[in-house]
């Protein structure tokens, strides 16, 4: 293999590619990228500790819609994330009142707009896409940035069993 001495202009265009990304640390931009990928990997450690213990989680954003859900969610939805990104909540965590079949209907709107905590009801069950009921245990709260402005909803649920 040979190696070929860059030209005056080639060393030119790299110094110019360097000084510009010096500039774009210097000006925070990299910080942005930094705290994004901690952010990432924050949340990828949180949801998987989550899995463990078998929770499923549910984000929607600000109309209510699936943003994300982690495995235990499909598995207990039998819906993949991918099939439920920007479906409404209620499509993909579909709770009813055991004893009379109504629906818990505007969960995320619950979330959402008042801005409270939602707990399942004592009688609640998921009826998941391939017909399965499940007794579920969940809660759902409100999701907000670093400066307190509402981002969306997180729900937070668990298959239990009747004693």
């Amino acid at each position: 293999m040979r190696f070929e001495k860059p030209t005056y202009q080639e060393l030119s265009d790299r110094v110019f590619l360097l000084e510009q990304e010096i500039e774009n640390l210097k000006s925070g931009g990299a910080a942005g990228r930094v705290e994004t990928v901690e952010s990432a990997e924050k949340e990828k450690r949180i949801t998987a500790a989550l899995s463990r213990v078998g929770l499923g989680i549910v984000t929607t954003d600000m109309d209510g819609r699936v943003v994300s859900m982690n495995p235990v969610a499909e598995v207990l939805t039998g819906q993949s994330e991918r099939a439920t990104s920007g479906m409404s909540l209620e499509d993909v965590l579909n709770i009813v009142d055991s004893g009379t079949g109504e629906q818990h209907d505007e969960l995320a709107a619950g979330v959402i707009n008042k801005g409270a905590i939602v707990i399942f009801k004592d009688n609640s069950v998921l009826l998941a896409a391939d017909g399965r009921k499940r007794p579920v245990w969940g809660r759902g709260a409100i999701i907000k940035d670093e400066s307190g402005a509402k981002q969306g909803a997180l729900f937070v649920f668990r298959e239990i069993t009747k004693s």
